[in-house]
C-alpha cells in the first residue's frame, strides 16, 4: 500500500517546520520522498525546498530546481513561481528569460 500522500506532506511539513514536534529536517526528508514517490507536486515541491535550503540533505540548487520543476509541470502555482524565479536569477539553472517568462505565465493563469 503506497499510503496517503496528503498526509505524508503534512507529516514532512511539521518535521521541517517543528509544528508540534522537535524540529527534524531528515525526517521531513523522509516524508516528502514518500510523497514524490506517488508523484505528488506537493511532495516535489517540499522536497525541492529542502535541497535548497539544506534541510535534511546537502544544499543542491540543482536537485531543488529539478523537483521544483517537477512539481511546476503539474501544476502547483508556488512552484511555477519559484521555478520562474530561478529561471530568471540563474538559481539551480542556466538563467533562460523566455523560461522565466513562462513558468510566471503559467503561475498567474
Amino acid at each position: 500500500m503506497a499510503g496517503d500522500s496528503k498526509a505524508q506532506n503534512n507529516l514532512a511539513a511539521y518535521y521541517k517546520e517543528g509544528y508540534g514536534v522537535q524540529q527534524d529536517c531528515s525526517k521531513a526528508v523522509y516524508w516528502y520522498r514518500k510523497s514524490v514517490q506517488q508523484n505528488d507536486p506537493v511532495g516535489m515541491y517540499g522536497l525541492g525546498q529542502c535541497y535548497a535550503t539544506g534541510c535534511g540533505v546537502p544544499q543542491d540548487l540543482s536537485m531543488a530546481a529539478r523537483y521544483i520543476l517537477g512539481a511546476a509541470q503539474k501544476g502547483l502555482k508556488e512552484a511555477q513561481q519559484t521555478i520562474a524565479y530561478m529561471y530568471e536569477h540563474g538559481i539551480g539553472v542556466v538563467q533562460n528569460s523566455a523560461s522565466a517568462n513562462y513558468w510566471y505565465n503559467q503561475a498567474n493563469k
